[in-house]
């Protein structure tokens, strides 16, 4: 699980750096999303994800993976997904 939540953040940086370079592959976004979607989905409580999210949202979307990560080490949300 947490080797998950981290190359879930690299991707993310991969693609932000795609972007910069004009490479952007709309669909590996979407997949890319609806991983960290998933993933975030199986802790309880739920925490907040952007709705409708675009490009512009990929570092908030980091962000929120490691924010995550850290409550779940600390034990204030529980992941309750398969490891």
């Amino acid at each position: 699980m947490y080797a998950r939540f981290q190359e879930l953040m690299t991707q993310g940086f991969s693609i932000s750096n795609k972007i910069h370079f004009k490479e952007f592959d709309q669909h590996e976004f979407e997949a890319w999303v609806e991983a960290c979607y998933s993933l975030i989905g199986a802790c309880k409580p739920e925490p907040y994800f952007p709705c409708f999210p675009d490009h512009r949202h990929i570092e908030e979307i980091v962000f929120l993976l490691q924010k995550v990560l850290g409550e779940i080490s600390r034990g204030q949300i529980e992941y309750v997904g398969i490891s």
